[in-house]
């Protein structure tokens, strides 16, 4: 059971205590509203820091909603729905996608992330 849900701008959208099995599902989106990515987590900011490492298309979120649940099973039942009935830009596991990457895929995935942080460094220098 959803315990409440969060929709906004790219602000903080807290954080659960320790102890507590709140979970979050997350769903973030470009500027045309088309679903790049949903995940779950405890901490979607972590995630998102993450996300932001590691994806090329991290900077094309500009919207989220996040929805959390009593349980981890919970929020995990609904992810796993999400990702079956959802369409995402980006999500692989879960997916009708997932076993499909080729090695071709995971090359070019990986190289487009090289060049994303390089041109993270490349900013992070200049502006130094």
């Amino acid at each position: 059971m959803t315990t409440r849900t969060v929709t906004g701008a790219m602000v903080h959208p807290g954080v659960q205590p320790k102890g507590t099995d709140e979970t979050a599902v997350y769903r973030l989106f470009d500027v045309d509203d088309r679903l790049l990515y949903v995940g779950m987590g405890r901490n979607p900011m972590g995630r998102w820091a993450s996300h932001a490492e590691l994806h090329p298309w991290w900077p094309n979120v500009v919207r989220f909603e996040v929805a959390w649940y009593s349980t981890r099973r919970e929020a995990a039942a609904e992810e796993r729905r999400a990702l079956k009935e959802e369409v995402t830009l980006h999500n692989i596991h879960g997916t009708e996608r997932h076993g499909l990457v080729t090695g071709a895929g995971v090359r070019a995935e990986l190289k487009a992330r090289r060049e994303f942080q390089a041109r993270k460094a490349r900013e992070a220098a200049a502006a130094e």
